[in-house]
């Protein structure tokens, strides 16, 4: 898409719209290198800069830099993200606990196993065992932390790396 320079800044260029007095067509830009273009006041902007970490867009704008005619982005820094609006999939639960905690993969079994009552020892392990998703804020999930011996801080380190391992 080309964009025409104005006297307010750069817009989408409509071919519909002249220029000057004369209309173009509309597949100009396949036709006409940057440089012609440019006499007539269209550009092909190009990309922006890479967004850094820790930053999201908010916005994006077309601007001069320099001599470059570029999709300029305006950042915000992003919503540090917690345990509780960052599910894993248990697959990456899984491999959290055993890569990142150091935990051996009868870890939650055990803590399954220790609850005293027995329906809710099965709903525990039919949870465990059939959860795709698995949401911090879960009961069960809050139940399997403390029941497991895990501190808040420690469980929600492990889920925080472990958002990143391949689901």
């Amino acid at each position: 898409m080309l964009y025409k320079e104005t006297a307010q800044g750069f817009e989408p260029w409509n071919p519909a719209d002249p220029i000057g007095s004369f209309r173009y067509p509309s597949n100009i830009e396949q036709l006409w290198d940057a440089a012609s273009l440019a006499a007539l006041g269209l550009y092909a902007p190009v990309g922006s800069d890479p967004v850094p970490d820790g930053k999201i867009v908010t916005g994006t704008t077309v601007q001069r830099v320099g001599n470059v005619v570029k999709f300029v982005n305006t950042l915000e820094d992003a919503p540090v993200r917690t345990p509780s609006d960052t599910p894993l999939t248990m697959r990456q639960l899984r491999l959290g606990l055993l890569l990142i905690g150091g935990f051996s993969s009868s870890f939650i079994q055990e803590a399954i196993d220790a609850i005293p009552d027995a329906t809710q020892r099965g709903i525990a392990q039919i949870w465990y065992d059939e959860s795709s998703v698995v949401e911090w804020d879960h009961a069960m999930t809050q139940q399997l932390i403390a029941g497991a011996g895990l501190t808040t801080e420690q469980a929600a380190t492990m889920w925080m790396q472990a958002k990143d391992l391949d689901a």
